[in-house]
């Protein structure tokens, strides 16, 4: 993957460097037009069949200029839906009934490393004896990634739904009072997608437009910001200035786990099911989390097994033997695994094609199994 990235930046010339910055600051025609295209080519997927398109994109692959066609599988995505409004979850008399609250810094240094969980916590009757870390987080900044603002589910997956909304979803039934976006939530990007690809610059753009926009939307670090996409969490915290913020990001998981996860019940929907932790969750040391949720969530967890899928943002799909002739080919899945999850949509990707098993978001496992634990948890 060095490698690449290297090749990237040498074969990306001042061209490309300039593409990538017009396009950091242009992220909403981003936004707009790639859904379109791969919703167009959805479209021909269905009227072509798999096996012609499937000739017909290797063709164009092999005849584009090295890394800059994407391989076209079966799992590639369709375009995603426009985000869902976010609304406030709770009446202010609702919410008067939370309002004696600690920070959710204080509820950080609290926690402690999850282990594995055998059975769903039980629901406590008395909601006096509800634990602290119920009432810390009222209200949510979500930072949805450019990757999942684009790409929706793959166009034979049973699991159409939106991501975002699944997410809400699942926040609501945690008790969250209140969820907003980051202002002009369409146009922000944390600059993972041009850092892979050697554009620098660019990268650096997008992370200094996206700060004070954090910043602001989160009471300068006040309020927890959830971003859907680990590797783009990953990144933000590793290049954002300000401490504040490095202290207020959150992955799902990680989110469910600070706040929410005495808040909910979780009922095992799932027989056997596959879990890959992408290699960013690694490094943040959240694999005992992916455990212990999922473990609430399926009889069977099959964890990948690879300490990486190779797909490295996007440059799996444009170097295709990055996964093909990578850790993937270690990949050996049960026969009985019908569904899998992880928390990047291109790496999902990755695993999806060679697993040939739909692998989606976890935040799409985590609604479908959780409950609220109490019952004035408002759930309609």
């Amino acid at each position: 993957a060095a490698n690449m990235e290297a090749a990237d930046e040498t074969t990306m010339g001042k061209t490309g460097r300039s593409a990538a910055n017009w396009l950091a600051a242009n992220m909403t025609a981003f936004d707009a037009h790639v859904p379109k295209v791969l919703d167009i080519v959805s479209g021909f997927h269905t009227l072509l069949g798999t096996s012609t398109q499937g000739t017909i994109a290797t063709l164009l692959h092999k005849a584009a200029p090295k890394g800059t066609l994407p391989l076209w599988t079966p799992y590639l995505p369709q375009g995603q839906k426009a985000l869902p409004e976010v609304e406030v979850l709770y009446t202010t008399a609702e919410r008067n009934k939370y309002k004696d609250m600690c920070t959710f810094h204080e509820v950080k240094e609290r926690s402690h490393s999850p282990a594995p969980v055998a059975a769903p916590t039980p629901v406590r009757d008395d909601v006096k004896e509800r634990p602290k870390l119920y009432k810390q987080c009222r209200e949510v900044v979500y930072l949805p990634s450019c990757v999942t603002r684009v790409m929706g589910p793959a166009k034979g997956d049973t699991e159409q739904g939106n991501v975002h909304e699944h997410l809400l979803s699942l926040l609501k039934k945690g008790g969250v009072q209140k969820v907003s976006y980051v202002s002009e939530v369409n146009s922000q990007c944390c600059g993972l997608m041009f850092a892979s690809r050697g554009a620098g610059e660019a990268a650096k753009a997008s992370i200094e437009a996206l700060e004070p926009a954090l910043l602001a939307a989160s009471d300068n670090g006040r309020i927890p910001i959830l971003c859907d996409t680990s590797p783009c969490l990953k990144h933000l915290k590793d290049n954002i200035t300000d401490p504040r913020l490095k202290l207020s990001l959150f992955e799902p998981l990680d989110f469910v786990h600070t706040f929410l996860k005495d808040n909910l019940v979780f009922e095992k929907k799932k027989s056997s099911v596959a879990v890959h932790v992408p290699c960013s969750s690694k490094k943040m040391k959240l694999e005992p989390i992916f455990e212990s949720l999922v473990g609430q969530c399926a009889d069977e967890v099959h964890f990948s097994g690879i300490p990486c899928c190779g797909m490295a943002g996007d440059r799996g799909m444009r170097y295709p033997e990055i996964s093909r002739d990578g850790s993937l080919q270690h990949l050996d899945l049960p026969d009985d695994v019908t569904d899998g999850y992880s928390s990047s949509r291109t790496c999902e990707c990755a695993l999806s094609t060679k697993a040939d098993v739909h692998f989606r978001s976890v935040v799409y496992l985590l609604d479908e199994c959780a409950s609220p634990a109490k019952k004035d948890v408002i759930t309609k």
